[in-house]
């Protein structure tokens, strides 16, 4: 602001906010033991006192040789633990940076190698995190559907969504006002305006009441949604309802991809025995059809879920006496992270989300858990390992010294020796080597932009387009293509070919679908599809 004044009404301060809130809740979470090798110091104890007893024995049967008594204290495997663990523990957080992976702690990796249940925050954890609007339905003020709505019907709408969603940095915000900006739509000052955490915007805009989110806030406000016959290609879209003094005006279904990686990774935790759940606060039809496509049972779909309820849920895990890991980005996963046993976050997300995980993905590939439970399982099997290269050798020379006279050099020799050979074992952490993860015959969300799109708005953008090109070009020729109609060419979902474009394999994927074998490549900077001969 140049010039005039600026009035701030403050509803909450302090604790009373929002963050506040999130801030208390991550106080109160357990503080968990963040020293490494407890089980191998608990091991190495448990023998201090059988080593006196024999020493004590040995003394008794050698008739006071104090020198074959003393020999036998110098086996000592704590030496040899507490050396060898702690050189495996740094060794595999050095080797996690190569590989992508921020560990904060050695407990992190101690945890994950026996984890049971992993809950997934679905928007930019399972999926990508940027919406678009692929779909927009208007309604009339009986609340029938229109078929084919007017440019000026669907601009009005658009122009409501667009101006409650300003400020906000809520991914299906940017994608409304991205589609609206596309749609070079103004925007419309509001008179008031009222965020609904998990619900929505509510707010006065030329003397209308004018309400945007989801059906939550609808039912709040009494605002009757009616039955009407939906696209199915729409089954794991958003939707998004705009309501106009109480009638239902539009419905924008906003699209967030799949992450790549996603079902691949979902299948290899269930192989393994892992429990993976998805927290959402989409409706329970769309939450069900995306866990369907990436391979989740039934039951591990928490729909309609509130950000409060994201805590509860690994509460109630841990209360079962299973470990949880939390993987989540945002702001409002923060407390769900803070009591989880293992928090995973990602680069790409909030800086209160970073500082509170365990672990952050620094590629960001939510497969990249996998990867760190890999390691933590490499490391921890180098530390039983070397529970056995100490143990073994000390303990047989304890019991066989009791009775035979053993020197102390040679005891030192075989204690530092084992403790050597322990500390060169755990080195080989360094070593660990990523598996590639076994691939699932992945299911992407079967949704397009409809044929017959309620949106009646000139929008460039290609997840609004859906036309047949076709293709009769002599084979060796190049073509750029757009990615709906490179769609409709092969017969293979958008969704696919844009999961799969980022793949090595992608031109020979491809040309198996085309009908003239045609192998394409993608072309980052103008967006298009080339197509070169098979």
């Amino acid at each position: 602001m140049l010039e005039g004044n600026i009035i701030v009404e403050t509803f909450a301060v302090g604790d009373d906010t929002r963050v506040g809130q999130i801030t208390k809740m991550i106080e109160e979470a357990p503080v968990f033991d963040t020293r490494v090798g407890n089980f191998a110091a608990s091991v190495a104890n448990r023998f201090v006192m059988p080593t006196l007893a024999l020493a004590g024995l040995s003394l008794l049967l050698s008739a006071g040789n104090i020198a074959q008594a003393a020999s036998l204290l110098m086996f000592d495997l704590g030496t040899g633990l507490r050396v060898s663990v702690p050189t495996a523990i740094m060794a595999a957080l050095t080797r996690a940076g190569s590989q992508g992976l921020l560990i904060r702690s050695g407990r992190a990796l101690e945890q994950l190698e026996t984890i049971d249940v992993v809950v997934f925050d679905k928007t930019g954890t399972l999926t990508e995190g940027h919406p678009s609007i692929v779909h927009v339905s208007v309604f009339d003020d009986s609340g029938a559907l229109i078929p084919s709505p007017t440019s000026k019907q669907v601009h009005e709408r658009l122009q409501l969504s667009t101006s409650l969603e300003q400020g906000l940095n809520h991914p299906i915000a940017k994608a409304i006002r991205d589609y609206a900006e596309e749609a070079e739509v103004s925007v419309i000052e509001c008179e008031s305006w009222d965020y609904r955490v998990g619900r929505g915007v509510c707010a006065q805009v030329n003397g209308q009441t004018v309400l945007l989110g989801n059906s939550k806030l609808l039912e709040e406000e009494r605002v009757e949604i009616p039955s009407f016959e939906s696209d199915p290609k729409l089954r794991v879209a958003t939707p998004i309802y705009l309501s106009v003094n109480g009638r239902l005006a539009s419905i924008h279904y906003a699209l967030d991809q799949v992450r790549p990686d996603t079902a691949d990774m979902i299948a290899e935790l269930h192989r393994r025995g892992i429990e993976a759940h998805m927290l959402t606060g989409d409706i329970a039809p769309v939450a069900h059809a995306v866990a369907k496509d990436i391979g989740l049972k039934p039951e591990e779909v928490h729909s309609d879920a509130l950000p409060d309820q994201k805590a509860e849920l690994v509460q109630h895990f841990t209360a079962q006496g299973k470990k949880v890991v939390f993987v989540g980005d945002g702001i409002n996963d923060s407390a769900a992270l803070a009591y989880a046993d293992v928090s995973v976050s990602f680069a790409s997300g909030s800086d209160l989300a970073r500082e509170t995980a365990d672990i952050v993905l620094t590629n960001d590939r939510v497969s990249d858990l996998i990867v760190a439970q890999d390691l933590a399982r490499h490391t921890f099997s180098l530390v039983k390992q070397n529970i056995g290269i100490v143990g073994v050798p000390n303990l047989s020379a304890l019991v066989i010294g009791t009775f035979l006279p053993v020197s102390p050099i040679a005891a030192v020799f075989l204690n530092n020796g084992s403790c050597l050979v322990a500390a060169a074992n755990a080195i080989r952490a360094l070593g660990f080597q990523a598996k590639e993860l076994p691939t699932r015959s992945s299911v992407s969300p079967e949704v397009s932009p409809s044929a017959e799109s309620d949106t009646a708005v000139d929008v460039p953008a290609e997840s609004l387009v859906n036309q047949v090109v076709p293709l009769n070009q002599p084979r060796g020729s190049s073509l750029p293509l757009k990615l709906t109609e490179l769609s409709e060419r092969v017969g293979v979902s958008y969704q696919k070919i844009s999961a799969r474009r980022r793949r090595d394999d992608f031109s020979s994927w491809i040309a198996e679908h085309d009908p003239d074998g045609f192998q394409w490549t993608y072309c980052k900077d103008s967006n298009l599809y080339n197509v070169m001969a098979a």
